[in-house]
């Protein structure tokens, strides 16, 4: 993540010396981390967000390639920037969804996005410039699309045993709760595999 992400949006030389990667898709469980992850880079590298989810495309479904065009367009002048597109899945839609996708009005995306990703003028010194996508649901997607249009796929697991004793230990903290020495935090880590730090926080600390 810092290498082919942090460092490229924050360093505008080191895509010299780094693989010139600009196209990622998040993939993982639902409350996993992904979007914490973008406003994480974002905060990190003073980065912009272009944000292309599913929802404002579908509000502004007749003018598609005008929306996308500007928004490469503001993150190409703006740098560095974060071009942010949730439900990847449903914008490159597997074969069994194509009805679904026509529904939508979002039947264009993915040829806009083709198309802008080969444009010599959207391309040209956009070095500080990252496209994620993001998805909990990537067998509903194309995976041949998937693998032409991102450079990079990372994967976004359940956390470990560890993780989720961290995960408990920070929220009590910050909820200010003082628990006796020998209470059996181990427990509830181990009772929660297979949860997302969202269904942590839901569950336990749902006014958190």
């Amino acid at each position: 993540m810092v290498e082919y992400i942090g460092i490229p949006l924050g360093n505008q030389h080191s895509k010299e010396k780094l693989p010139p990667l600009s196209y990622f898709l998040f993939y993982g469980p639902e409350g996993s981390g992904k979007t914490l992850m973008i406003r994480a880079l974002a905060y990190e590298t003073n980065a912009m967000v272009v944000d292309l989810s599913k929802d404002y495309l579908e509000k502004n479904s007749g003018e598609l390639l005008k929306v996308m065009y500007m928004a490469f367009t503001v993150a190409k002048e703006f740098q560095p920037a974060i071009i942010f597109f949730d439900e990847m899945e449903q914008l490159f839609p597997g074969k069994g969804a194509g009805k679904k996708k026509k529904s939508t009005g979002l039947a264009k995306v993915k040829k806009i996005l083709f198309d802008m990703k080969k444009s010599p003028r959207l391309d040209k010194q956009m070095d500080r410039v990252v496209v994620i996508g993001c998805t909990n649901k990537p067998w509903e997607g194309s995976s041949a699309d998937f693998k032409k249009f991102f450079d990079k796929k990372i994967y976004f697991p359940f956390p470990n045993y560890a993780t989720r004793l961290k995960i408990f230990s920070d929220l009590i903290k910050k909820k200010g709760v003082h628990l006796p020495n020998n209470f059996p935090l181990s427990t509830l880590a181990y009772i929660t595999e297979g949860y997302t730090p969202r269904s942590v926080r839901t569950l336990f600390c749902p006014t958190y």
